[in-house]
């Protein structure tokens, strides 16, 4: 039936802008709009479709942000009109509107508490804002990032909350004097998933090393409590690297000491003999009265 049809337009839009053919997906998208009726659902996921497609053309972003403006979302769920939201707030972002963007995703937010997709685009706008300068940007910036990451992690708990967390490692490892990035991780309270950590254990003991040594100690002494024997082969395997690492370092360190003590010992006799020559040779002269003046 025409639901069917629907679904299939907008499936094989979808399709068409992964592959990056915008026109294909814009042409398809149209199609739709020859069926006599279609669900609030397949109208959303062509609305999505078409304001996605806008956002990967730089000279479309005002266009897609004028198919969102347009549109009445009084018929859609609060989940769809917070997803609405977090794409008006990515076209802001892209036309360097930040203040509409940050006031945009707080609405998603606000709308509905519990999508991560939001909570990952807002922490993406920040991570970006940080990552322009980390030098002269707003120093709310990486916090605001790593907490938005924290939060979308938790609410995702699958395997796309895996790069959030490597960003918010990388967040931790660029924080400010002051430790605000940290400051954030510390105050997050909701579920960490600690299990999409699992992946990371090989950074976060070279992260022991660096400045977010703490909170990558505790995530390793969380990891060590609800999965030990994920952390076990890690650790034991880098204790035997670092006691390696540490005889050779000390084995060096004894030759290179024993190679300065025998230099200085060497400077050390060449400089007494040649003062020795020096005073044999001055009584020497000093005793040959028949040495010519």
């Amino acid at each position: 039936g025409y639901h069917e049809t629907a679904w299939i337009i907008n499936s094989f839009a979808h399709i068409a802008r992964k592959h990056g053919l915008l026109d294909v997906c814009h042409t398809v998208l149209t199609k739709i709009y020859t069926l006599p009726n279609i669900e609030i659902s397949e109208a959303f996921l062509k609305l999505r479709e078409q304001a996605k497609c806008h956002y990967q053309k730089p000279a479309d972003y005002n266009v897609g942000l004028d198919v969102i403006n347009n549109t009445n979302l009084m018929f859609f769920t609060y989940a769809q009109k917070a997803e609405f939201y977090t794409l008006k707030a990515m076209f802001f972002a892209k036309l360097n509107r930040n203040e509409d963007a940050n006031s945009a995703f707080g609405q998603a937010a606000q709308i509905e508490l519990n999508q991560a997709k939001g909570r990952a685009e807002w922490g993406r706008y920040h991570d970006r804002v940080f990552k322009s300068d980390p030098v002269s940007a707003d120093f709310s910036s990486a916090p605001n990032a790593v907490s938005c990451y924290m939060q979308a992690a938790g609410l995702y708990k699958c395997a796309k909350s895996r790069p959030l967390l490597g960003r918010v490692l990388w967040l931790l490892s660029a924080d400010d004097p002051q430790g605000l990035a940290g400051r954030a991780f510390d105050n997050y309270k909701g579920d960490a998933a600690f299990w999409c950590w699992i992946t990371f254990i090989p950074q976060l003991i070279v992260s022991l090393q660096h400045r977010e040594a703490k909170h990558a100690r505790f995530i390793l002494q969380s990891l060590a409590k609800h999965y030990p024997q994920a952390v076990f082969y890690q650790l034991h395997t880098h204790r035997e690297e670092m006691v390696l690492a540490r005889r050779q370092y000390m084995l060096r360190a004894q030759t290179q000491a024993a190679m300065q003590a025998e230099a200085a010992e060497r400077a050390s006799a060449e400089a007494n003999g040649g003062v020795a020559m020096a005073d044999g040779t001055a009584d020497g002269n000093a005793s040959n009265p028949l040495q010519p003046q």
